[in-house]
């Protein structure tokens, strides 16, 4: 995700994976079919999803929990959002948003589960030993909320995100159980296939993650949705869009926006170059389909598979750099998270700061050196603010105070030592080191010992020295110490606004 200040912004003017070794069969992965209704008038939805869980583990499971993620929404005092920044998240004030279970079947067997807020156990009428599949039915009803978050409606769009049922990771340390936390991307998902069929009314135009048809039937249109591969499933529509589409190479890209054709066509061209120049440097973007949507989401973007939001009030003349910047972020994000996934609780630098180092890529490639420069100047700026915070790179997002300091941590100082490590081996050793980590842990969950390995690999000699010393012990070392980011240059005009995260730069200062 990437968060913007209202007031001025860091504004620059400037498929099938081959082999069996990567590529996931439906044999082997957990597989979603939804079928969902959307009443508008009462903004609420009612669905019914069948879970075709693969136990991939080595051990026998007895229970399978589920993410509920809707009921962070419920109660004012516990919504997903800062406490400073309620007001802008329900901008007409607080309503609860939740999800109903109904019913839940294993098979054609009504079973017993336990709803704890966000997280749902479903016990198991036999255990599902390693290699077999539970056919696991829930019925359930969706109120959205009021909000201008991920999840909710406003006055231009309905935002499905974070709003079905979904399966818990189970790794190393067991299920991963962690609440929707008000700061950073508190998700953590394996990827998954998705049917889903949503009726919706007509005049509704969608934009989803995979690709879409739609039937209109009597003030209706029903949609099919397929994607394969994919960490999380999102829906936003609207029924004041406008679309304009591109291509490279084979992949649609298409811009979701209201108003100004021209902001319109400038959106459309920032992520086509972005889907190209990551493609060209990582590797292909491994979807058909990728869509950038202007929606109600004043915390600037937000990325999905195949989808990113972007806040609607960045698409004017006065934000255009502001808007090709957090394009070329959340489209970055594509590949690390969205094919690359991560813990994004217990590592979130581990996207965030590989995300923030590409848009940085992004900038150099096509503005040149002088622009990449300014950012990491920036960069610096943000960081020393932050000298004195205990927090460390490698932490996880809930030991951050505020988004202020996670922003300083976790993109910044991540995004300078990413910086330190590729003038330490050379661009060209780094660059093929991130092709590496992208080409092995697509469509696989990756942790920060992953990508060391890749980098060794590409640089032909053990980069854990550069990450201090021992892989095992990361989480518990603050990495990088002030001297690591010694890069000169500060802008003094560097100013925090009272209830905006991050920073923001005078746009004069940078020009």
């Amino acid at each position: 995700m990437k968060k913007y200040r209202t007031c001025i912004l860091l504004a620059l003017v400037v498929v099938i994976a081959l082999g069996g070794y990567l590529y996931l069969t439906a044999k082997n992965i957990t597989s979603y079919i939804i079928d969902a209704q959307l009443d508008t008038h009462v903004m609420a939805l009612t669905g019914r999803e069948t879970v075709k869980y693969v136990n991939t583990e080595d051990v026998p499971l007895k229970e399978i929990y589920f993410h509920l993620y809707p009921n962070a929404f419920k109660d004012e005092t516990i919504a997903p959002f800062p406490p400073e920044e309620m007001g802008r998240a329900y901008p007409d004030g607080f309503s609860p948003g939740y999800i109903d279970i109904l019913s839940v079947k294993v098979g054609e067997e009504d079973i017993q589960f336990d709803v704890d807020n966000t997280i749902m156990k479903v016990t198991l009428p036999h255990e599902l030993t390693p290699g077999k599949t539970a056919d696991i039915t829930i019925n359930f009803v969706v109120k959205l909320p009021p909000s201008d978050g991920r999840f909710g409606y406003g006055k231009y769009t309905v935002r499905l995100a974070n709003w079905y049922p979904v399966v818990s990771v189970y790794d190393s340390d067991g299920w991963n159980l962690d609440p929707y936390y008000a700061i950073g991307d508190p998700f953590y998902s394996d990827v998954a296939n998705y049917t889903v069929r949503l009726v919706a009314p007509a005049e509704y135009i969608m934009a989803s993650t995979g690709t879409a048809r739609g039937e209109e039937n009597q003030g209706n249109r029903l949609w099919f949705i397929k994607a394969n591969n994919v960490r999380d499933m999102a829906i936003v529509l609207s029924d004041r869009f406008k679309v304009k589409s591109g291509e490279y190479k084979g992949i649609k890209v298409n811009s979701f926006y209201f108003g100004d054709d021209k902001i319109g066509e400038r959106s459309l061209k920032y992520a086509a170059d972005a889907v190209k120049y990551f493609s060209e440097t990582f590797g292909k973007y491994p979807y058909s389909e990728y869509d950038v949507v202007a929606a109600d989401f004043y915390i600037g973007g937000m990325e999905y598979p195949q989808l990113v939001m972007i806040d609607r009030s960045l698409y004017n003349k006065n934000n255009i750099f502001v808007l090709e910047e957090v394009i070329a972020h959340e489209t970055a994000h594509q590949w690390w998270y969205g094919a690359v996934g991560n813990d994004e609780v217990e590592e979130p630098w581990l996207d965030e700061a590989l995300t923030e180092f590409s848009t940085v890529m992004y900038f150099e490639n096509y503005y040149g050196n002088e622009v990449a420069e300014r950012f990491w100047k920036a960069y610096d700026g943000f960081v020393k603010k932050y000298a004195d915070s205990p927090r460390s790179i490698t932490d996880p997002v809930n030991e951050f105070k505020d988004g202020d300091e996670y922003g300083a941590v976790v993109y910044e100082k991540g995004a300078l030592s990413l910086k330190r490590i590729r003038d330490e081996i050379g661009k060209e050793a780094f660059i093929k080191g991130l092709r590496e980590y992208y080409k092995t842990y697509k469509f696989k969950n990756a942790t920060v010992e992953d990508l060391i390995k890749a980098l060794s690999k590409a640089a032909d000699k053990d980069m854990s020295t550069y990450f201090k010393k021992g892989i095992g012990i990361l989480n518990n070392l603050n990495l990088f110490q002030p001297d690591v980011i010694a890069i000169k240059g500060i802008y003094p005009e560097i100013a925090k606004y009272p209830g905006t995260n991050p920073f923001r730069i005078c746009i004069h200062e940078l020009l």
